[in-house]
């Protein structure tokens, strides 16, 4: 591969052309500051195209320099082909860790559909390459995931969403991504409760003969997430409480009767009775707030007498009941 080593006005680069781009932009104040005190340092990797040039790296050096008023350039032109120069573009992108979930579907895609990679190399070389395994289920999630529609991503990028929760949606119902991303920006939920809401929809619309998109416009879920008295965690909790009350009814019932038995209870209001989490366990845990030993005296009077109390005996018979 031939290299030369010159100066380009801004004209003859057409900038326009991202062909080549892989990955996010970098920092642009740290290129402003630096291009104020030592101007453009690092050359530009191009190519000639036509009559004009493509940047293969350096996009984000071209704008701040255009910014300043910059109209020549060092650059390094490569006398190579296409796809050795979209190969060096994504291996700079991974040095430089410029790279989302989408950018890498992205490239996958140019790969594929460009460049006729085929999809056996795409698995063992590049896969490894970006971080994941080689796998021809990865392989399928990615190429889904670069189909997503321009707002999802930009919702998932703008909010954070992990990687590993982007590609658990990859598999989902297409009519109900949106909805899933929504939940994952407002709820928050760990990846394995991400995994649990997945399986119970899938559960319920199987069994249920109804599509993803109709089990999620229930108006009980729709009035969990837009109760402004809860915060994000306890509308985690009540939703999943929705979703396995509607896959197991027989549970949603003992649910019920475990929350009346807890109210006829008439615990203080500084103490907090938790039951295992959908009664899958035997055990019940007390938390209480006290701020000094009268306090703390009156609270255990009140559990004493919570004890001996019929309504905690037939709590306790639920809770154990296999």
């Amino acid at each position: 591969m031939n290299k030369i080593y010159s100066i380009l006005s801004a004209e003859q680069i057409n900038r326009a052309d991202e062909f080549f781009r892989v990955g996010s932009s970098y920092n642009s104040d740290m290129l402003r500051r630096l291009l104020d005190e030592w101007g453009v340092i690092a050359p530009l990797i191009v190519s000639r195209h036509g009559e004009s040039y493509r940047i293969v790296e350096g996009f984000d050096r071209f704008d701040c320099a255009v910014l300043h008023g910059i109209t020549e350039l060092p650059v390094i032109e490569v006398d190579t082909d296409e796809f050795s120069c979209y190969r060096f573009a994504i291996f700079n992108a991974v040095r430089q860790e410029s790279c989302d979930i989408f950018d890498i579907a992205q490239a996958l895609a140019v790969l594929s559909d460009y460049f006729l990679v085929p999809r056996q190399d795409i698995a063992t070389e590049y896969l490894p390459f970006f971080g994941f395994s080689c796998r021809d289920k990865i392989l399928d999630k990615l190429i889904t995931i670069h189909k997503f529609d321009p707002s999802q991503k930009k919702l998932c990028r703008d909010e954070c969403i992990e990687t590993d929760k982007i590609l658990l949606i990859s598999d989902i119902d297409r009519t109900i991504r949106n909805d899933m991303i929504e939940l994952m920006i407002e709820l928050r939920p760990s990846i394995n409760k991400v995994k649990q809401i997945i399986e119970l929809i899938d559960e319920i619309s199987g069994r249920e003969g109804k599509p993803p998109a109709e089990v999620l416009s229930d108006p009980l879920l729709r009035s969990i997430l837009d109760d402004e008295a809860c915060n994000a965690g306890q509308k985690l909790n009540r939703f999943r409480e929705a979703l396995y009350g509607r896959r197991n009814p027989a549970l949603s019932r003992t649910l019920e009767l475990v929350d009346r038995k807890i109210r006829q209870l008439k615990l203080d209001n500084r103490i907090k009775l938790i039951i295992p989490p959908y009664l899958e366990g035997d055990q019940l845990r007390l938390e209480a707030e006290f701020e000094n030993k009268e306090q703390l005296e009156e609270i255990a009077r009140n559990l004493l007498q919570t004890a001996g109390l019929k309504s905690f005996g037939e709590l306790l018979d639920i809770i154990k009941e296999p």
